[in-house]
């Protein structure tokens, strides 16, 4: 059985490429925050880190889609994943608050790079290519690949730990990075920008940013995403932030942690392929996303109910499917209201509500995660995800942008 539709491979397999190596050496994310308390900063010290990268998301994330949309996709890209990746050299060597504050705080910049630009590139070639029937394909392939490579990841993780230390996340990570960028680099890139001056480039990214925002606000199926993307993103940086110290607390030993996220990614690996004939069954993605949100909402604040390492470690589990079961609905969805003039700058104005999202729950995390504990906040950030219903409700998908 072919996996893979005709000239699949020729459009998209470096994209695929750099998703695997980019997800299979992602090992610094099962421990990084256990990593941060076990050096000596509090959660009231990591969550202002968070959230003055939030802040720094925010303040960068739109001007960074615009100059892709007026420059190249590509180079923004490829700038981003370097700079992300001397971040991760550099974090190990950090000993008081002050400068992880600072270090998070640029952090924000090449991540923006990539944010807006990368799907905008994958989308903005499949249509000059005349395979819009991939795009789909694309979030819905991405997303296992990505899942597949994380189990991977979870086990490399665990053995890391084990016999070389958590530093060495870092610097894997970050050498693994580097690597994977060589097959971007081999990608190419159709609606290249000609050369012309930095001015001239400058004006066009005004340009952009004004457009943009002025067809943010006028298309009310793009705003309502944005805000729907709001409740759910606070809802799991509480969830992402506090997961681990919370089994922890629970009683789940810290080697078994790589091996429960292996658990939940190798679940994940066909939960894509299944949530789009899900999708199907409700007629309309609205609808899905809506009761997407209520499931797991609920799913969510039930932890409060947990009481044992086994309950713990089945909370973790189920929850990590609720990215694969929603980004590969709502990404083609929300892709489709979008002109391809804007689609970075207006995918960066929903990565910026996105990082306000972050500076959110980061600071909320920051004020009383030390007094509540991990497991209050989780079930709260399980109530937060509740209102996003409202507004998947309220989106019209028959005034989409062809």
């Amino acid at each position: 059985m072919n996996l893979l539709k005709k000239d699949e491979r020729k459009h998209l397999g470096l994209f695929y490429l750099f998703t695997a190596l980019e997800a299979t050496f992602a090992v610094v994310w099962v421990y990084w925050i256990v990593y941060l308390l076990d050096k000596g900063f509090s959660y009231r010290i990591v969550g202002l880190a968070l959230a003055i990268n939030g802040l720094s998301l925010a303040i960068f994330e739109v001007p960074t889609g615009a100059l892709a949309d007026a420059v190249s996709r590509k180079l923004s890209v490829i700038a981003g994943l370097i700079g992300f990746a001397l971040v991760l050299f550099v974090i190990p060597s950090i000993e008081n608050p002050l400068t992880l504050i600072l270090v998070f705080a640029a952090w924000g910049f090449p991540t923006t790079l990539m944010s807006g630009a990368s799907q905008a590139w994958v989308v903005d070639n499949l249509e000059a290519e005349n395979r819009k029937d991939l795009i789909t394909e694309y979030y819905v392939k991405n997303i296992s690949l990505t899942n597949v490579g994380f189990i991977l990841a979870s086990i490399l993780s665990s053995v890391i730990v084990l016999f070389l230390g958590m530093d060495f996340l870092w610097y894997v990570q970050g050498a693994a990075l580097l690597g994977s960028v060589l097959a971007l680099a081999a990608q190419k890139e159709h609606f290249e920008r000609k050369a012309t001056s930095f001015k001239k480039s400058f004006g066009e990214t005004y340009k952009n940013i004004r457009e943009g925002a002025a067809f943010t606000v006028k298309n009310k199926n793009v705003l309502y995403i944005m805000v729907a993307s709001f409740f759910i993103v606070v809802s799991g940086e509480f969830l992402f932030i506090c997961s681990k110290p919370f089994m922890e607390v629970m009683g789940v030993p810290r080697e078994y942690f790589g091996y429960i996220s292996a658990v939940g990614a190798a679940l994940c690996v066909g939960m894509p392929f299944s949530t789009r004939y899900l999708a199907n069954f409700f007629k309309k993605e609205k609808y899905y996303l809506s009761v997407h949100s209520l499931l797991f909402g609920i799913a969510i604040a039930s932890v409060i109910l947990v009481s044992t390492p086994v309950m713990a470690a089945f909370f973790f589990v189920v929850t990590t499917m609720r990215y694969s079961t929603s980004t590969p609905v709502i990404e083609p969805f929300f892709q489709g209201f979008l002109p391809t003039k804007l689609r970075a700058t207006v995918g960066s104005f929903r990565n910026m509500v996105v990082a306000v999202a972050f500076l959110v729950g980061d600071s909320a995390i920051s004020l009383f995660t030390d007094s509540v504990g991990p497991q209050v906040m989780i079930a709260v950030g399980g109530l937060i995800m509740l209102p996003s219903i409202v507004f998947y409700l309220g989106i019209k998908p028959t005034a989409q942008t062809e």
